[in-house]
């Protein structure tokens, strides 16, 4: 079996099952307006967006559209959406995106399903099923293996003996090698290292910090309500998303959390149910999708001492 996002993939879903619909969102002519950083203050995204991933590169980002069924893609140098995909997918939550880009993974919730995407095409690759109300999925380094959460209620009526599902993305097995951690959240966000993972865990008002090496949580942080986690590439902190109007950070060295460590955007204005949140590669800055606001908004994470001077665009 060929590797994923290498233009196959180790089983195919059935051709009925590959029709996702791929909307090319026309740009305007002329020269293209290239938006200096942070000048992508805030995306519109119909449809309740509760999650967003930043490609690798920082050119575009996807939006999952809850309540339209879609995921949206657009360009983080313009702002402009570029594509819409559509079908296949079921309240969509959390999304991983290849390290080339290519390819992703979507979370469908109501449908108990992760679906490998091809964003060239929007053809389904394949998909794990039975993950009872998989609301997270992310890639673990070298990406042979994702990680997907589970929200515990569901996986107790099928025996499951916890939340966090492993996926062997060549084999397309499923496996549970956490028995020892009980989350009831959504968002999972894996150091760029592999040593640990946070997920959160909604039910009991906690982020869980779990090591990848035993399968124990190591540290938990008190956080009500939290939704959307993302670790920066520096991994001493991570941004949290609370359905609230501002935006949590979690100190991972000193163990500490500030709930009010950005209470406004880029544009300054206050998030709108910020759900869902990313952290780009360079660290520069951060995505936050507003559930309430059918919008993303752009977070200026660079030192004080950065944000004042001129930089080039997202990507660039």
């Amino acid at each position: 079996p060929r590797a994923w996002g290498s233009g196959g993939c180790a089983r195919c879903v059935s051709q009925q099952q590959q029709q996702t619909t791929v909307h090319r969102v026309s740009r305007a002519c002329g020269r293209r307006r290239t938006m200096p950083f942070p000048g992508i203050t805030r995306l519109s995204s119909p449809g309740r967006p509760v999650e967003v991933a930043i490609s690798p590169d920082e050119t575009f980002c996807l939006v999952s559209n809850s309540d339209r069924h879609n995921v949206s893609r657009f360009d983080l140098a313009t702002g402009e959406k570029v594509a819409v995909y559509e079908g296949g997918v079921r309240n969509p939550a959390q999304i991983a995106i290849s390290a080339s880009g290519t390819c992703c993974l979507i979370c469908s919730p109501t449908a108990a399903r992760v679906t490998m995407l091809n964003l060239r095409t929007g053809a389904m690759m394949q998909q794990f099923d039975g993950l009872d109300s998989v609301a997270g999925v992310v890639l673990c380094p070298g990406e042979k293996f994702a990680l997907a959460h589970c929200v515990e209620p569901m996986a107790r009526i099928r025996n499951i003996p916890n939340a966090i599902a492993r996926l062997d993305l060549s084999l397309r097995k499923v496996s549970w090698p956490f028995p020892a951690v009980h989350t009831s959240g959504r968002s999972l966000a894996v150091s760029k290292c592999g040593s640990f993972l946070l997920c959160t865990d909604t039910a009991n008002s906690k982020v869980c910090k779990v090591s990848l090496q035993n399968g124990t949580v190591v540290e938990e942080y008190v956080v009500r309500l939290a939704h959307g986690i993302s670790i920066a590439p520096t991994l001493d902190y991570a941004l949290v998303g609370c359905t609230g109007t501002s935006i949590l950070r979690i100190d991972l060295d000193r163990a500490r959390v500030d709930a009010d460590a950005f209470a406004r955007d880029a544009e300054d204005k206050p998030f709108e149910g910020a759900y869902g949140v990313a952290i780009a590669t360079s660290g520069r800055f951060a995505l936050v999708a507003n559930s309430f606001g059918d919008s993303v908004s752009l977070i200026d994470i660079r030192p004080p001492e950065e944000r004042g001077a001129p930089a080039s665009a997202p990507g660039k």
